[in-house]
């Protein structure tokens, strides 16, 4: 009886150290980590400092491929941009450090501040977030968003 219930806890704790029953990380706590410092909490941003991440110019950006906010996560973004009438002129640095869940997870987190419930549910697997990042499009961030946005 004591031999079964060794080999259990003893596989139960070898599955602990090796990280399968390791809690994941959460969308929310990784922007708060990652993007609320600059964007806020709730992704409002500050005003002539930081864009928000939500508002009505972001369907435009969530639409088409859906991969925007990934790109401008692994590429960062930098310049003069005008959101709903403000302009901001900063750098948003690249988090290419950050490992293609993590990247995923907050692609999902922004299309929830949208309320984009169908990407926020169906979010990029590790897979698509490999690919892209294995693109060269540094240079082409400011023409995809002036493309996504224009009238």
């Amino acid at each position: 009886m004591k031999s079964w219930r060794t080999a259990l806890l003893s596989a139960v704790c070898a599955s602990f150290a090796s990280g399968v029953f390791a809690q994941s990380p959460n969308s929310g706590q990784l922007f708060m980590q990652h993007c609320s410092v600059c964007h806020q909490a709730d992704g409002s941003g500050v005003p002539g400092v930081t864009p928000p991440l939500k508002g009505a110019h972001w369907k435009r950006l969530l639409s088409h491929d859906g991969t925007y906010v990934l790109e401008v996560l692994l590429y960062g973004l930098n310049g003069k941009i005008e959101v709903a009438g403000d302009s901001y002129n900063g750098v948003m640095p690249s988090f290419s450090k950050l490992t293609d869940t993590e990247l995923a997870l907050l692609v999902q987190h922004v299309n929830r501040l949208n309320n984009d419930s169908v990407r926020a549910a169906q979010p990029l697997n590790e897979a698509r977030v490999a690919e892209l990042r294995g693109r060269e499009l540094k240079s082409k961030m400011r023409e995809k968003r002036a493309l996504l946005l224009k009238d």
